[in-house]
């Protein structure tokens, strides 16, 4: 069966659609075809989530994602992690890296930024659920925030009259960050990204993104927002962007290089610090605010979703890092060269992770080590799994093997070894002593994605492999119990009943041989039966659980054990 595609909208077409063709995908234009393997969109009301089918479906959105995308969820969210914080951890959790705001919906709250405003500052209002820059306005006096609230109401007013389901209009007030950092005089922020790849379990990734500049100097009494907002809408707004918009983006090497040449010394800053401190930074800030929500998103296998973070720093540097925002469905326009550079790369590792981890998740497979992983890096791991050496190789290194040789090594996976594709069970014993779930080697892993990326691995294949693993994955469980039992000191002449030589012992002719052999040690008997246990994989003598309960019900020892279960 071929897997099909929907995608919605046109923010990064090109490069999502080239991806999915390139893996094999097939692209269908029915909006209401609920047959897809996958949907992209841009909007969180073009996927039907009560039809979603969990493991089988992947959609690029998680449903109440509103909790950090949403500019008055994100406050929420944040400020009741705060509390809780300081109610569970008696201290709190600094919350230092957001301007200070205000809920002007909120009678309390805005009544507060009414008696603390004082003529002279300046503060930024901001509809909570628009983008682009939509609706943002610098505000200098009094007068012009009450007036915006008294529209604001009058509008929720008809809304309510009119009994249609729609939110309601609400604002923030942001605190302006008066003294930002400028390069070569202009005002600018950082597009990060974080990729929440998998739900279950949580994998989060960090993408250094790109620098976005504004065209004009800048002024703090300017009154054109293209001087104080960075984002390319606003800025296409202005008659010379089209002259001017190659120097509107830089890339994160551009703005290292820049500060280690112009103002690392009179800062008195490491060199590389736009590697170092400030990105180490906008990771714990990123790590925050997942964490604040974490336990609160929506998880399915399936979910994920790519989020823009716009990070700004004022002019001290050393310690002041500031969260703007968080916007989901971040724009992935390539309109000048430096996009060029970071988006395709970035959309396609996008892709190439989520299907890898969704295809592990749904096997119930450890998701590290990653093979699509190149230019992310990780901040969230829930997987259960324990580190390999493979694992923690990983986490030091960034690089992988490119999307551009997955079908090859699949290919090459193919004709090799067949059995690298299976989901065979390897032992593995947790500290508590109890055998844990089955997982699969780092040799199988890593030849094992290629094919799980790949659409056109026969169901029937995927099938017979999950039915052994259900087997072997009973077999083992089962022989570990028994192994697990005392064994007597002493023992007549009859063939051992534990473990793997139990079932072989069900045999006439393997009977009568134990019979005239060297009666054995305990010691012995202990020993080969530990053996059994690990090399219980490349045994052929059982062929069923029904073999092995009916060769233990023929054994003396275990007649209690064998009616027991019978009734």
């Amino acid at each position: 069966m071929e897997w099909t595609y929907y995608l919605g909208g046109g923010n990064g077409v090109s490069i999502i659609e080239e991806t999915l063709s390139g893996l094999g995908y097939k692209k269908i234009k029915d909006k209401q075809d609920e047959s897809y393997r996958f949907k992209w969109v841009e909007l969180k009301a073009q996927i039907n989530y009560h039809t979603f089918r969990e493991g089988e479906q992947m959609v690029n959105h998680i449903p109440n994602c509103h909790l950090l995308t949403n500019k008055l969820g994100l406050v929420n969210s944040l400020r009741e992690y705060d509390r809780m914080c300081t109610n569970v951890k008696k201290k709190s959790s600094k919350l230092d890296f957001i301007p200070e705001t205000y809920k002007l919906d909120d009678k309390n709250e805005r009544e507060l930024f009414y008696e603390l405003f004082t003529e002279g500052d300046i503060w930024i209002c901001k509809p909570t659920g628009k983008n682009q820059g939509k609706g943002i306005f610098l505000a200098r006096h009094i007068e012009e925030v009450t007036q915006v609230v008294a529209e604001n109401e009058a509008i929720n007013q008809r809304l309510k009259e009119s009994n249609r389901p729609t939110r309601p209009l609400n604002r923030i007030i942001q605190r302006y960050i008066p003294n930002p950092l400028l390069l070569d005089g202009r005002k600018f922020d950082i597009r990060a990204y974080m990729l929440i790849a998998n739900t279950t379990p949580y994998l989060v990734l960090y993408h250094k993104g790109y620098v976005r500049l504004c065209m004009h100097d800048y002024a703090t009494n300017a009154e054109s927002l293209v001087a104080h907002l960075t984002n390319q809408y606003i800025q296409k707004k202005d008659p010379q962007y089209k002259d001017s918009k190659e120097d509107t983006v830089w890339s994160m090497d551009k703005f290292n290089d820049y500060v280690n040449k112009n103002l690392a010394q009179d800062k008195g800053l490491e060199q590389n610090w736009v590697y170092d401190t400030l990105t180490n930074r906008m990771k714990q800030i990123m790590t925050y605010c997942f964490t604040a929500v974490k336990h609160r998103l929506q998880c399915k296998v399936g979910y994920s979703d790519l989020y823009g973070l716009d990070f700004m720093v004022d002019d001290e540097m050393k310690a002041s890092v500031w969260l703007i925002e968080i916007n989901v469905n971040p724009s992935l326009a390539t309109n000048c060269e430096a996009l060029k550079e970071v988006m395709p790369p970035m959309v396609k590792e996008t892709i190439y992770l989520s299907i890898e981890c969704f295809e592990k998740s749904r096997r119930n497979r450890p998701l590290l080590p990653l093979q699509s992983l190149q230019n992310f890096t990780i901040l969230h791991n829930g997987s259960p799994a324990k580190a390999t050496g493979a694992t923690r190789a990983s986490h030091r290194s960034i690089t992988a093997t490119p999307p551009s040789k997955l079908q090859s090594a699949s290919a090459a996976d193919d004709q090799g070894n067949k059995r690298s594709r299976s989901l065979s069970p390897v032992k593995e014993v947790g500290d508590n002593g109890v055998t844990a779930r089955p997982r699969i080697t780092n040799r199988h892993v890593l030849k094992a994605t290629p094919t799980l990326l790949n659409p056109q691995t026969s169901r029937a294949e995927l099938s017979t492999s999950s039915q052994k693993l259900l087997k072997d994955k009973t077999v083992g469980a089962y022989r570990h119990a028994s192994m697990s039992k005392p064994q007597k000191e002493t023992r007549s002449n009859k063939s051992p009943t534990h473990g793997v030589k139990a079932v072989a012992s069900s045999n006439q002719s393997s009977s009568s041989l134990n019979k005239s052999k060297p009666q054995k040690s305990s010691e012995t008997q202990n020993t080969e039966s530990k053996d059994a246990e690990k090399g219980d994989c490349k045994t052929e003598a059982i062929q069923s659980d029904s073999e092995l309960l009916s060769c233990k019900e023929k054994s003396p020892e275990n007649k209690h054990d064998a009616s027991h279960r019978g009734s």
